[in-house]
């Protein structure tokens, strides 16, 4: 595991600052930029001063596989968390034991009227639940099939949740849904792991991509 030598405050300011004293050993020291709440968009300038020479360079990690896929919530397929089987559903295949990454973004938002006269998003509540042993669900799942516990729903627009599954429990079936039935918004689901992933659609959802996706690094 690593070891946190730093963590700012976060500040609804334009620029922040920390000061940090490393240590004198030949292990690389890693930076992470980081907002308060998901799902935001900005660039940024990362300056460093430093009493020693320094190196500062982007960090890449260890190549990984990546699947996506569009999706829609209608109002005749939005059964919220509360009907799982009346909403977009997806097959997740994985070959070998893996920790994925599922993240669930919220496209093409609706716009609605403030009493200023300006647009607001309104984000919808979303999350994704994923289940074992199955591909689709078809009715009402049991719940200890359900894998990576309980969902939080939030009104970000994108939201995201890391899981551990083993290929013998396999193959899985993930449903993006939102806290509130019979409401319609587009989405994008994606799976990021280490390990090849297939992600493909249930028959009973309509999509606007390809039928499977298979990760790409």
């Amino acid at each position: 595991p690593y070891e946190v030598l730093l963590k700012t405050t976060f500040w609804n300011k334009r620029e922040i600052s920390a000061r940090v004293r490393l240590p004198a050993s030949p292990n690389t020291c890693i930076v992470v930029p980081s907002t308060f709440f998901p799902g935001h968009r900005f660039k940024y300038r990362l300056f460093l001063k430093a009493t020693a020479s320094v190196t500062l360079t982007p960090h890449v990690p260890k190549a990984m596989h990546c699947a996506s896929m569009k999706g829609q919530w209608t109002p005749e397929l939005c059964g919220s968390y509360k009907n799982v089987a009346v909403n977009p559903q997806y097959a997740l295949v994985v070959e070998e034991d893996c920790v994925v990454h599922v993240l669930l973004e919220q496209t093409a938002a609706r716009k609605k009227q403030t009493s200023e006269g300006g647009n607001l998003t309104s984000d919808l509540a979303i999350g994704c639940l994923c289940y074992k042993g199955r591909q689709s669900c078809s009715s009402q799942p049991d719940p200890k099939s359900k894998v990576g516990g309980d969902v939080v729903f939030t009104k970000y627009s994108e939201v995201a949740r890391t899981l551990t599954l083993k290929a013998t429990d396999g193959p899985f079936c993930l449903i993006p849904c939102t806290f509130v039935s019979r409401q319609e918004r587009e989405f994008l689901l994606t799976v990021v792991s280490d390990k090849q992933v297939e992600l493909r659609a249930a028959d009973s959802t309509k999509i606007s991509s390809p039928d499977v996706a298979r990760s790409a690094a």
